[in-house]
């Protein structure tokens, strides 16, 4: 029995899923129960994790059937969605590790300062612009500016 390439990957998408799953649920349940963990940092890795299960749990099921199916089966509309969506997850998933890299930098460079410079209340305001940052990069393709595009085993699917 030959494996495919679109079988490789539907399977090998499906062990994300379920790694990322668990692994997300974990580090919430740990943060959201141990106190020492509700700090800034504790607050960037929750937003990180949350993120990250979002795109486990809303994009990678469809990537993972499109790579079985070998084509996209879902219409212009839920393309468009999943493109958002994906975009919007895998963005703030890299804004939220900026975020984190300079919450570290500040707490080794500058320790004295750590706790005036990064309170809860900014961390908070950092985090609703991660998002708005990452919403309005998604959301372009969505109001014609550039456009998502699939491409499947040397096929290319154009859309919008």
């Amino acid at each position: 029995m030959s494996l495919d390439i679109g079988e490789a990957t539907g399977i090998t998408m499906i062990g994300i899923i379920f790694i990322a799953v668990a692994g997300n649920l974990m580090t919430l349940f740990v943060i959201t129960r141990y106190p020492p963990l509700r700090d800034v940092t504790g607050m960037f890795l929750a937003n990180l994790a949350v993120a990250d299960l979002l795109q486990a749990v809303i994009g990678m099921p469809l990537i993972a059937t499109s790579a079985f199916r070998k084509e996209w089966v879902f219409g212009n509309v839920l393309c468009v969605i999943s493109g958002m969506t994906n975009s919007l997850f895998c963005i703030t998933s890299v804004l939220t590790l900026t975020a984190v890299s300079i919450d570290r930098y500040l707490a080794i460079v500058h320790p004295l300062h750590y706790q005036n410079w990064l309170t809860v209340n900014r961390a908070k305001m950092a985090l609703v612009y991660l998002w708005t940052q990452a919403s309005f990069a998604a959301l372009l393709p969505v109001f014609g500016w550039s456009r998502y595009v699939i491409h499947f085993f040397q096929k290319k699917y154009e859309l919008i």
